[in-house]
């Protein structure tokens, strides 16, 4: 099913993962950034090791450091994200989100839950936390 919303999805991503570190959820945390280059490293500790990350199915690479599962997140992973999040939306699957098919083109109406979902679509191919 194809969406047709026009809007730049670059702008909106970068302005979304603007405030990503102070958005960081209690189980995908955000520990470091480059907004430059849209790049971000995440640390999940509901899933301790990369064995179990890749069971239950993890769409980004995972890396071990530290105690933690880590992902490394680019643009292209958060332009997936954004579509999978789209998708959902139109299907009624995220009606819990502050953010609907009307306003989602508008940085200013995401979230923190906004901004994480998007960050578990890019990881996941879902929505998993929250």
């Amino acid at each position: 099913m194809k969406i047709e919303i026009d809007f730049n999805e670059d702008q909106l991503i970068d302005a979304v993962m603007a405030n990503y570190p102070e958005h960081s959820s209690s189980s995908l945390r955000c520990r470091g950034w480059d907004y430059d280059k849209c790049q971000f490293d995440f640390d999940d500790l509901e899933v301790p090791t990369v064995e179990k990350a890749k069971q239950l199915g993890s769409l980004i690479e995972p890396m071990q450091a530290r105690g933690a599962t880590w992902y490394f997140v680019t643009r292209d992973h958060l332009r997936a994200g954004l579509a999978r999040l789209l998708y959902a939306m139109k299907e009624g699957k995220l009606n819990g989100l502050h953010i609907n098919l009307g306003n989602f083109t508008d940085p200013g109406n995401w979230d923190a839950d906004c901004s994480d979902a998007l960050v578990q679509a890019a990881v996941f191919g879902e929505v998993r936390y929250g």
